[in-house]
């Protein structure tokens, strides 16, 4: 009897080594795929790509606003290479400026890591509300698995003037900065 019960002992200890050895093999492979990522895009910065990255203009997606009614963005930001927006809406509701905006963007970095801002000409700075960062944090998800988001941004107050606006993802963070790059993208021309 005794026998019998060192034997089932021994059966679920074996399985449960199997299945942790297995597991451990899975995450390694995760943290190598992720690894491999990172230094290949260390290698790009420290080999001669350019800090500075531009802004192109995404193919108009199904639905939103036509792209006649987009005012067009002048073609340079700050920020990584492997980074495009789209302005698809821009617009002053109720006291707040709404900010509709389609980015392609890939890697393991994070562009809601602190909330974004839009910054006028003089200086001026609005911040985003709440629920709109609950939302846009979201709707970003969609970048780790499809490489594209769209999302909703409504900063408060409104700018009063017509002057330039630029977003900027990651305010206090350096450019280059691997985790949450901080990124510009230029909203309205003078």
């Amino acid at each position: 009897m005794t026998d019998h019960k060192f034997t089932i002992w021994l059966s679920v200890v074996t399985g449960a080594l199997v299945v942790l050895i297995i597991g451990v093999i899975v995450g390694l492979a995760a943290v190598a795929s992720d690894l491999a990522q990172l230094a290949e895009q260390v290698t790009a910065l420290m080999f001669g790509a350019p800090a500075n990255g531009v802004i192109e203009q995404l193919p108009p997606l199904s639905g939103g606003v036509p792209k006649s009614a987009v005012k067009s963005v002048p073609d340079t930001s700050v920020g990584p290479v492997n980074f495009k927006a789209q302005i698809d809406d821009l617009r002053t509701i109720s006291k707040t400026l709404r900010v509709g905006l389609t980015v392609q963007f890939s890697g393991p970095a994070d562009l809601l890591y602190q909330p974004p801002i839009v910054r006028d000409a003089q200086g001026a700075t609005y911040r985003i509300t709440p629920d709109s960062l609950k939302a846009a944090r979201f709707a970003l998800l969609d970048l780790t698995t499809a490489g594209q988001a769209s999302g909703v941004f409504v900063f408060e107050p409104a700018p009063a003037a017509q002057g330039a606006l630029t977003l900027v993802f990651n305010p206090e963070m350096p450019v280059g900065d691997v985790v949450a790059p901080h990124i510009e993208v230029p909203l309205r021309k003078d």
